[in-house]
């Protein structure tokens, strides 16, 4: 049996979704890689960068200053495990007291949080310490703390050591506090740069979401000519 007009018409309606959705895809493809402005003369005026090319510029940079927040924070690591040890001594000695407020010694961690950029989803976000050999890893850098140990308060008065303990602690104290000033300060830079990169890395989501879509459009636009136009379903259709 021959197909019908209206058959032949449904094919011709499916062929032309495709070859449209196939144009979408390759108008898409060019944007993501790129593409010259030109004049009424044909010359270039300006250039849209290939979007990849764009967010690698961002590396550089990010991994420098993701470095320097590292090691401003090795140094505020060291502070903060001088205060530790020295607490310990200081509780070995009897110069801590349960009648005074307990101290909980922390240690600050650079951590890194990230959006997946994939599925139907994009923020879905997860994290990880930012080590040497994850730097520039993320949309944003994050500062976080953990707890080294807690001790009771530091009494002045209970031995003759104790005030060269207090002395000591509240000089590392205050070296953190210098510390963090500058090590904050840089990571108000890196937050500043993994913000621009992630407009790139959201738009070219887009671009790939977009491109998945089509492609699974035209696989069912095809799977549908294929059945309309088989040789074993033909005899069935009008």
């Amino acid at each position: 049996m021959a197909i019908g007009p209206q058959t032949n018409a449904l094919i011709d309606s499916y062929k032309l979704k495709v070859e449209q959705k196939r144009k979408n895809r390759t108008e898409i493809e060019e944007v993501k890689q790129g593409y010259d402005i030109k004049d009424s003369e044909g010359g270039t005026i300006a250039r849209i960068e290939n979007l990849d090319v764009v967010i690698n510029n961002f590396t550089p940079a990010i991994n420098g200053l993701d470095t320097e927040v590292l090691r401003i924070n090795a140094l505020i690591n060291t502070q903060q495990t001088i205060i530790f040890n020295l607490y310990t001594g200081a509780t070995e000695v009897g110069c801590t007291t349960h009648t005074i407020a307990m101290v909980d010694t922390l240690e600050d961690n650079v951590r890194g949080y990230n959006y997946s950029f994939s599925g139907d989803n994009p923020f879905v976000e997860s994290n990880t310490l930012i080590t040497s050999s994850n730097i520039g890893f993320g949309t944003y850098t994050g500062i976080t703390q953990v707890s080294l140990g807690t001790f009771f308060g530091l009494d002045t008065g209970a031995d003759a050591a104790c005030p060269g303990y207090a002395t000591s602690i509240t000089a590392a104290e205050n070296t953190i506090t210098t510390l963090r000033s500058q090590r904050d300060g840089v990571l108000e830079s890196v937050q500043d740069l993994k913000e621009a990169r992630a407009e790139y890395q959201l738009q070219r989501y887009g671009y790939d979401n977009a491109i998945e879509r089509l492609d699974a459009e035209i696989t069912e636009a095809e799977t549908i000519i294929t059945a309309l136009e088989g040789s074993d379903s033909q005899y069935f259709l009008e």
